[in-house]
């Protein structure tokens, strides 16, 4: 489809889309957005306005699938999307989908994101707010607007959420050590962070060879409220062997 599309046959489909609004089942207009994002480079405000006319009735079907042009709507007219998400958030069906689209727009800092955060929380669980944030450090982007929605729920005693901030070492690069220590440290100390299991300490053994002193301090914080104590102890040896 995407090798077809010029600028005339970008006229008829969207000619053919708008015939489809309020006038098509969920699942029909749902496979019309699921590849609008192939239409943006013959005409980004054609493509807005159609988007939001086809999601008209928030239908979740609708909203699970919107992410795929949503993630490049948001960069081109965030301002625009707004309304749209403040309706879209009270969604549960896809509050993953919503919360990862305006995580990312918060980490970006796109002017109204801070305030659909706090509307979104309102409403949902941080969990995939907190996911999305760690991905950002991840990819070393953004790493200080991401570690600001991280630090915000530190007093949260959540099991769940607490796995969400320990699988994030398994992907984080130890050369951000540096840039991390007083999170790790604000981490260690925290709520959710009696929740530290073995990728938490994996990370800090990486680690432990470029800044020793700091590693070991942090397998020490509050050693005693782990669930685990198996990669705590694995720790210590190691990196006193």
């Amino acid at each position: 489809m995407k090798r077809m599309i010029d600028q005339e046959n970008f006229n008829l489909i969207c000619n053919s889309l708008k015939l489809l609004v309020n006038n098509s089942s969920p699942s029909t207009r749902a496979s019309a957005i699921h590849k609008m994002q192939n239409l943006l480079r013959f005409g980004q405000d054609m493509v807005m306005s159609l988007f939001l006319e086809l999601s008209n009735d928030f239908h979740p079907g609708i909203l699970k699938v919107a992410i795929n042009p949503l993630q490049y709507l948001i960069n081109y007219n965030f301002k625009a999307l707004i309304p749209f998400f403040k309706i879209s958030l009270k969604i549960k069906e896809s509050s993953d989908e919503t919360g990862k689209l305006i995580t990312a727009a918060y980490c970006r800092n796109y002017q109204g994101a801070d305030s659909l955060i706090n509307e979104f929380l309102e409403h949902n669980e941080p969990n995939i707010i907190v996911k999305t944030a760690f991905e950002f450090v991840e990819h070393e982007s953004k790493i200080e607007e991401a570690l600001s929605l991280i630090e915000r729920f530190y007093s949260k005693d959540d099991k769940k959420l607490g796995s969400i901030y320990n699988q994030a070492f398994f992907h984080i690069k130890p050369s951000l050590f540096p840039e991390l220590k007083e999170f790790l440290f604000e981490y260690a100390h925290s709520n959710i962070g009696k929740y530290r299991e073995h990728a938490y300490f994996e990370f800090l053994l990486k680690c432990a060879k470029k800044h020793p002193e700091d590693c070991i301090e942090l397998s020490y914080i509050n050693a005693n409220s782990f669930e685990s104590e198996h990669d705590y102890h694995d720790l210590t040896n190691k990196q006193l062997q």
